[in-house]
């Protein structure tokens, strides 16, 4: 589902997977600006319709300047936030989900462990329901 969501992501904002947006990991030493969009916690799922479950996720959005960073975090929230009924995926032959998404806005975390990064970070409910 993270790999389907940052597709999403890719084809409708100025993010690019690979490059500047990542699904669940980036090598922190190499690249300076990135966007990452990661899996850190359990979700709640429903023990009588289990197609539907939560995903949250969280971004991280880190850039040498502070304001690139926050427009990197914002851009994902403004594009996400409040997404209803979305149709997300398939990658490759994979499933397609249906999606109710809302998030918090972005907040400053101050500087990397570098200490030269400004880094943004941002909660993503992601609500799933399977459909194949």
């Amino acid at each position: 589902m993270i790999q389907e969501l940052c597709e999403y992501i890719d084809v409708n904002t100025s993010l690019t997977l690979g490059t500047t947006l990542f699904a669940d990991g980036v090598d922190s030493d190499k690249i300076d600006e990135c966007t990452v969009i990661t899996e850190t916690a359990p979700g709640l799922v429903d023990g009588w319709l289990i197609d539907k479950r939560q995903i949250p996720l969280t971004l991280y959005a880190r850039a040498t300047t502070r304001f690139v960073a926050r427009n990197n975090a914002y851009t994902v929230f403004n594009f996400l936030h409040g997404k209803i009924q979305v149709t997300v995926g398939p990658v490759g032959s994979g499933a397609i989900y249906i999606c109710n998404i809302k998030c918090s806005t972005p907040y400053y975390l101050g500087l990397d462990e570098s200490g030269r990064r400004h880094v943004f970070s941002m909660p993503i409910d992601v609500n799933v329901t399977n459909m194949l």
